[in-house]
């Protein structure tokens, strides 16, 4: 019995050093969100136009692109499909708003990402209403973004949209935020077509408001900082020209962050396990 006792305690020793020397193993902890809103919106001037395509920009590697896009309704739910030039990516929906929703949500507001792990140089995207009519005068409308620091495996948490709402300058509680440091974004479609938007409270630079005259005004818009704390009650600004009703419909989403490695030890934990191991227990604890 002595024997056996005095061969476990020299077997914990170094078992001991060994943990102090490897158990320092990374620990997640989320990075900033970088938002590029350099890339210009291009909006249709033709009535008869189904697609729109943006100018060329270039996207680092480990980046996630953000087209955000509005176009007239016309009495139908829009089907929108996403492309770029070059090796495809695939694009996803995050939300959007229109007559397929609720009959009298006039105008369409959608967004749409895509990912690439790869730089990319000269990239454009083209956003092309699918069921587009002669007709319809959709004049549809694309404004991309670049974000970095965005989580590829989940990248989008909340989502929100409403229809149909007149308030001219409208500051809505979008979304609860489900993540410490997400980034808010929202695009928003006035129906009524009063004018070019005005500035509003968030981030929608002058080339990221059009307006068509007699059709559809529109923007798009993200928080200038991410959102700090899980549970955070989130406001996005859609602010319309002059101070006549408005019609809007409007998405809102959050992009959560990516992981960055630190370097915080689990000694304890992997010292725990080390001793059940020696021990003759087989159960590792977490």
């Amino acid at each position: 019995m002595k024997k056996t006792k005095k061969f476990i305690s020299l077997l914990l020793i170094p078992a001991l050093v060994f943990s102090v020397v490897l158990v320092s193993y990374p620990e997640k902890a989320e990075a900033a969100i970088s938002v590029d809103d350099s890339v210009v919106r291009v909006t249709a001037t033709d009535a008869d136009t189904a697609a729109v395509t943006t100018a060329t920009f270039n996207a680092p590697a480990n980046s996630m692109i953000i087209a955000a896009v509005n176009t007239n309704s016309n009495g139908r739910n829009v089907s929108i499909t996403m492309s770029n030039n070059g090796a495809a990516l695939t694009w996803y929906n995050i939300a959007e708003r229109d007559e397929g929703d609720n009959a009298n949500d006039d105008g369409h507001a959608s967004a749409w990402f895509a990912t690439t792990t790869d730089a990319r140089s000269g990239l454009t995207v083209t956003a092309t209403i699918s069921n587009h009519l002669a007709s319809a005068a959709d004049f549809p409308s694309i404004k991309v973004y670049i974000v970095t620091g965005a989580n590829f495996d989940d990248p989008i948490g909340a989502t929100a949209e409403n229809g149909s709402i007149t308030t001219n300058n409208l500051t809505t509680t979008a979304y609860t935020s489900t993540a410490a440091n997400s980034r808010g974004f929202a695009v928003c479609t006035d129906w009524a077509a009063l004018g070019t938007p005005e500035d509003g409270t968030d981030v929608d630079t002058s080339d990221a408001r059009f307006n068509i005259a007699g059709v559809i005004s529109g923007l798009s818009a993200y928080k200038s900082t991410d959102t700090a704390t899980v549970g955070s009650s989130v406001t996005l600004n859609c602010n319309a020209f002059g101070s006549s009703n408005a019609d809007w419909n409007w998405i809102s989403f959050e992009v959560l962050p990516s992981t960055a490695v630190t370097s915080i030890p689990r000694r304890i934990r992997f010292v725990n396990k080390l001793f059940r191991i020696i021990g003759g227990r087989l159960r590792l604890t977490q």
